[in-house]
């Protein structure tokens, strides 16, 4: 209990010892080496040990204040007890951490340089165990147990992005146990019954497996990544997008509650039964496949493929019965989708425009803008807004660059071309692509925007002449 401040270090050698008696005083200077002992510490105080403990013993934080191991630990067991908090701040290694054990506790890491390695992990194995990672500190573990035969519940949170698990083994637990992954990952071998929320996390899996684990998109979005076959049997829920990484298939086979969108942007995603929500959207990109492994129809709001919207109807594979077929999609499922892109009759319509004022040369708002050229470059055909839709060009490299918007919907039910003139007389039209690449000598590149308007720009080569006009045209297809 008092103060030790010999510089020789401490060995243990068949006696334990432990530093405090439940009040502030207490510590010993220089490392410590313990053998098959226990080293306790149990201060009212926060603590923080700055020098190594190393041996084949246990560590017991057994305080009511926090105990904080800031530099190299290599043990036999950690345990932590009676609402106690343990925080790691340096490299921590232990066969066994008991966090929770008879009663609560808490582990904590909350720096990059933090790196815990467990060969097991107990979460909760008699009491409430609670361990919680944050700001790029590192948990490597063989396996994970969450509540000891039942008897116990535990939670892990890992927060921002840099914060990672790694478990080779098998994370197992009761049905009150949970993983939050908040901006931070998780790679996994086997996980079964603890429920796991990906608020913007990702959860990969590093083989193939089936896991039980009720998942939870919560509002925002989550990843799951897999190269090898995974399936998913538990309940899937959360208004959060789901989007599936990794070249594996991930077999979507228990009950989906979940109301979010579905992006897949590799591998094959395969659902056993019709359970997309019918007012989210799913985007499939180039390279990935959507298995809609079930008989019947699949209601869904919109679908995108590589990032343009589709038509509205029956969608399915090359061999479907669909209206619209894709190598995208297989499996004898069929997709209803019920909102397609917005064609220039719809267009012009939402702004309540008939007769005259609807069609594609009148101006309505008489700012010298066509209506079809205000639905092609993403303007109001009734509100004034020539400003804001004009085309800017200005010279590089004696190229001629114009730059402009392009709404998504436009490029499906318009052509839109560029036209280029010396004498305002005899024009050149150039078809606009909807990818960016070269049409007779014009360079486009083209940004895509997600659903905002596409930014265009053509840089063209005035060659000879001394002067060059160019201009925008549009006409329904």
């Amino acid at each position: 209990t008092g103060t030790a401040s010999h510089t020789g270090g401490t060995t243990l050698a068949g006696y334990s010892l432990q530093i405090g008696d439940g009040g502030t005083a207490g510590s010993v200077s220089g490392a410590i080496s313990i053998g098959g002992e226990t080293l306790s510490y149990n201060h009212s105080n926060a603590v923080t040990v700055i020098d190594n403990i190393t041996g084949s013993g246990d560590l017991r934080q057994v305080g009511a204040g926090t105990l904080t191991l800031s530099n190299t630990t290599s043990v036999g067991q950690v345990f932590v007890t009676d609402s106690r908090i343990l925080t790691i701040a340096g490299s921590t290694t232990a066969t066994n951490g008991y966090i929770g054990f008879s009663s609560n506790g808490t582990l904590t890491a909350s720096s990059g340089s933090a790196l815990l390695t467990f060969t097991k992990l107990y979460l909760g194995p008699l009491g409430n165990g609670t361990a919680t990672l944050s700001d790029g500190a590192d948990l490597v573990v063989g396996d994970i147990e969450f509540g000891l035969a039942g008897n116990g519940m535990g939670s892990l949170s890992l927060s921002r992005i840099g914060t990672t698990l790694t478990s080779t083994g098998t994370i197992t637990g009761t049905a009150t146990s949970s993983i939050t992954l908040s901006g931070a990952s998780a790679t996994v071998a086997a996980l079964n019954t603890v429920s796991v929320t990906l608020n913007v996390g990702t959860l990969i899996f590093s083989g193939a497996t089936t896991c039980n684990s009720p998942l939870n998109t919560s509002s925002s979005h989550g990843t799951i990544q897999n190269n090898s076959a995974v399936t998913l049997s538990g309940t899937i829920s959360g208004s959060g997008e789901l989007i599936k990484a990794g070249t594996g298939t991930l077999t979507l086979s228990g009950l989906q509650t979940r109301t979010g969108g579905t992006n897949i942007e590799a591998g094959n995603l395969s659902i056993s039964s019709a359970s997309l929500a019918d007012a989210a959207d799913v985007l499939i990109y180039i390279g990935a496949t959507l298995d809609l492994n079930f008989s019947g129809i699949d209601t869904i709001h919109q679908l995108s493929l590589d990032n343009h919207q589709q038509p509205a109807g029956t969608w399915g594979s090359l061999a479907s019965s669909a209206t619209h077929k894709t190598a995208l999609i297989t499996g004898s499922g069929l997709l209803l989708v019920t909102t397609g892109p917005t064609n220039f009759a719809d267009w012009i319509a939402q702004y309540g425009l008939t007769d005259t004022s609807a069609t594609e040369t009148a101006d309505k708002d008489h700012d010298g803008i066509a209506n079809v050229l205000e639905f092609a470059l993403g303007g109001n055909p009734t509100s004034s807004d020539a400003a804001a839709l004009q085309p800017t060009a200005n010279v590089s490299g004696g190229n001629l660059v114009i730059t402009f918007k392009r709404k998504d919907d436009s490029e499906r039910d318009l052509n839109i071309n560029l036209q280029l003139s010396s004498d305002l007389k005899t024009w050149t039209t150039i078809f606009i692509p909807t990818v960016s690449s070269t049409v007779n000598g014009v360079i486009f590149t083209i940004q895509e925007n997600d659903t905002a308007d596409d930014t265009i720009s053509a840089r063209i080569s005035a060659g000879p002449d001394p002067q060059l006009f160019s201009r925008i045209t549009a006409a329904v297809d």
